[in-house]
């Protein structure tokens, strides 16, 4: 279940950035911000620059949701939609349908 995504290119030639989002095995949420290198403030040894964001497993449910909410709001499409990115990224998922 653990899996980590690379968001971002890791550098503009001058600058190391990564930006990253982890889920770990207990379903929580880790996105990672790191960028050093060559700035205006590497003089004063300010140039690196480290950020996480921790989101509860139990939390990330509610964010999915609200992410969701917005992505699908106001889509006829909104099923079909959910239903390929579900199998475009392997989620479990079960499908019914009563006519």
């Amino acid at each position: 279940m653990p899996a980590t995504r690379q968001l971002l290119h890791p550098s503009d030639g001058a600058r190391y950035r990564r930006l990253a989002l982890e889920l770990d095995a207990n379903g929580d949420l880790i996105l990672t911000f790191h960028e050093m290198g060559a700035n205006l403030e590497a003089v004063w040894g300010a140039d690196d620059n480290e950020v996480t964001l921790r989101i509860a497993g139990k939390a990330a449910v509610r964010l999915a949701h609200a992410l969701l909410s917005e992505r699908l709001s106001g889509r006829r499409d909104g099923l079909e939609e959910l239903l390929a990115l579900c199998e475009e990224h392997e989620i479990e998922h079960e499908l019914a349908c009563w006519t």
